[in-house]
């Protein structure tokens, strides 16, 4: 503070006492945004704090780098009728709807009461999902456990099939555990073994579409082709189809929780890459086997390619001026044109690919 009234010859502030301090960081800690371009920074934004929460918010913001201020640029993600309300989101859209809401107390000092958080399925994505405990015969019910009130932070955890039912401090003693885990394995530079072991546990406690198993799936498919002993001239065609089905799989949860690309677009665009690269393989073991476009599965596969490459230049549209988002658009850039190459030499016509007629 006396190095900037030294700097603009100015008193900034008359009363600096702990109290006023301590008011001022909590003001900057609940109203900032974070900016992760060039650097790591805090910032507050007179208009733009004042935007309420909502976990499926109705708009998405940009950043300009510092040689121009870190501006912020704020779009419509979803149409916004008069009178609407204009929404941002303070948490992370990938996490299930207890964590969400126990870090905007913490952190925002609010309970969130929308559409997302007051579904027990999370908008038909079962995010925060479990495998019921129960047995009807002696052999598991098969049922999935869900928040009574997912609004009640005692609410009870009740099976679509059977009587059995969980505290609310059960499933959190358990959700946390895992998450501890799962931490523990993403921190430690891990291997395809390593998230196949972690997985293979979790989906005996947990729905196949939970917030900590999306984590998982999503660092395997980036791992797969790229790992010593998973090279893509090392992967059975088996495991490329496995990590297509998980890109299919996880960008459907993305789409019903981030439908504009307002939040994740970097998740979706990550996915999209790989679903296409996955394609490619199996594509060109084929076309060396003989199996061409005369094959429905072939035209399926061409059709998914050409479409991927082009849904994540478009979701990526706004993350030109983030390292990440710069480097994935260069990576689909690339694809496209070995891509466009490709297709060329074997002399593929994409437009009957496109309109399901065999060349």
């Amino acid at each position: 503070m006396r190095i900037l009234e030294g700097k603009s010859g100015k008193q900034v502030l008359k009363d600096i006492s702990k109290e006023i301090i301590h008011q001022i960081c909590g003001i900057v800690d609940v109203n900032a945004l974070e900016i992760n371009q060039d650097a790591e920074v805090t910032a507050l934004y007179p208009t733009a704090f004042l935007m309420e929460h909502n976990c499926l918010s109705n708009t998405k913001h940009m950043f300009d780098n510092a040689d121009k201020g870190y501006t912020i640029t704020i779009r419509a993600s979803l149409p916004i009728a008069k009178g609407d309300h204009i929404s941002t989101m303070y948490t992370h859209a990938l996490w299930g709807t207890q964590a969400r809401r126990e870090h905007l107390r913490e952190t925002k000092y609010f309970s969130c009461k929308c559409l997302r958080c007051a579904d027990p399925t999370e908008l038909g994505t079962y995010l925060s999902a479990l495998k019921c405990i129960g047995t009807q015969d002696d052999e598991p019910c098969g049922g999935i456990q869900l928040p009574i009130d997912p609004l009640d932070d005692n609410t009870e955890w009740a099976c679509n099939k059977c009587d059995a039912k969980l505290t609310n401090h059960e499933v959190c003693f358990l959700v946390n555990q895992i998450g501890e885990e799962v931490d523990n394995v993403q921190l430690s530079n891990p291997t395809v073994r390593e998230l196949d072991s972690i997985l293979t546990k979790m989906l005996n406690f947990v729905h196949p579409n939970h917030y900590h198993v999306y984590s998982v799936k999503h660092s395997l498919v980036q791992l797969y082709g790229y790992q010593q002993g998973y090279m893509p001239n090392q992967l059975s065609d088996d495991i490329i189809a496995k990590k297509a089905t998980m890109c299919r799989e996880l960008l459907e949860i993305t789409k019903k929780i981030d439908p504009a690309n307002a939040r994740l677009p970097l998740y979706s665009g990550v996915l999209l890459h790989e679903l296409y690269l996955a394609n490619m393989i199996l594509i060109k073991r084929k076309w060396d086997l003989g199996i061409k476009t005369k094959v429905k599965s072939i035209n399926v596969l061409l059709q998914e390619c050409q479409s991927a490459l082009s849904q994540a230049l478009r979701v990526l549209e706004n993350e030109r001026n983030s390292p990440a988002g710069e480097k994935l658009i260069s990576l689909v850039k690339f694809s496209g044109t070995e891509f466009e190459k490709f297709v060329s030499r074997n002399k593929i016509d994409l437009s009957g690919v496109t309109t399901g007629k065999s060349n």
